[in-house]
């Protein structure tokens, strides 16, 4: 522990990822300025510095983030079909999301909600 005035430290951001974090300045405590979307970007990378008015260091901080089930399902397919009747129907659904693929956010289930169709 040093002795006052250099047992107080002072942080500030060297690289704000393009303005998107803000460091409190006698905290450290980091916060985004802008909500941050993981489909757009999953990781940033800062650099957060902090000095007691004699030493200055440098630090690069890995800001991963992870997927959360924000995006709903979208039918990539005609959305009107033409069968005659009394013909047997089949149809071939393409939904898609924009989640990350590798993660459950991605698992699209279907159902039938008139009971003279089944899946």
């Amino acid at each position: 522990n040093d002795a006052e005035p250099f047992n107080v430290v002072t942080f500030s951001l060297i690289d704000d990822a393009g303005g998107r974090f803000v460091v409190d300045p006698v905290s450290g405590e980091l916060n985004t300025t802008v909500a941050l979307d993981r489909e757009n970007r999953s990781s940033y990378v800062i650099v957060i510095g902090a000095s007691d008015s004699v030493f200055f260091v440098n630090k690069s901080v890995i800001v991963m983030l992870l997927d959360i089930n924000d995006n709903p399902p979208v039918y990539r397919g005609n959305l009107s079909y033409s069968f005659l009747e009394e013909s047997p129907i089949e149809l071939i659904l393409d939904f898609t999301d924009a989640d990350d693929p590798l993660s459950n956010n991605s698992v699209i289930s279907y159902s039938v909600l008139d009971s003279r169709f089944n899946v």
